[in-house]
């Protein structure tokens, strides 16, 4: 990533590298098993073994950023469907987040290359 990151966006950064740990399902693995940090959060096989986790890469994720947030507070898309499976104890769990820190998330999931 660009090292002129704004304040806001290196704190979505660190709760989405750190503290939420989104790479864990959204990134594929390596060969010896560690993230694949060419595909950064472009999607990967769904542990259960049933189908893929969505890649969060802004190339595929057409969402805008306020789009973004009402999703992490509310668990609905701006399509009007609503989260399933473990991300809805995600979305629980994002929703306790002030709205600057759900904010902060999708700005920084914007920035991605």
């Amino acid at each position: 990533m660009r090292g002129d990151l704004s304040a806001e966006v290196l704190q979505g950064r660190y709760l989405v590298e750190g503290l939420d740990h989104c790479a864990e399902c959204h990134t594929s693995c390596d060969a010896l098993g560690g993230l694949d940090k060419d595909h950064w959060l472009a999607g990967a096989p769904n542990p259960s073994g049933k189908g893929r986790i969505h890649s969060i890469t802004p190339a595929a994720l057409d969402w805008s950023e306020d789009g973004l947030v009402a999703y992490f507070e509310s668990g609905f898309t701006p399509e009007y469907d609503s989260v399933g499976g473990s991300m809805a104890a995600v979305v629980a769990n994002l929703a306790l987040l002030p709205e600057s820190d759900r904010r902060a998330i999708a700005l920084y999931l914007k920035a991605l290359p």
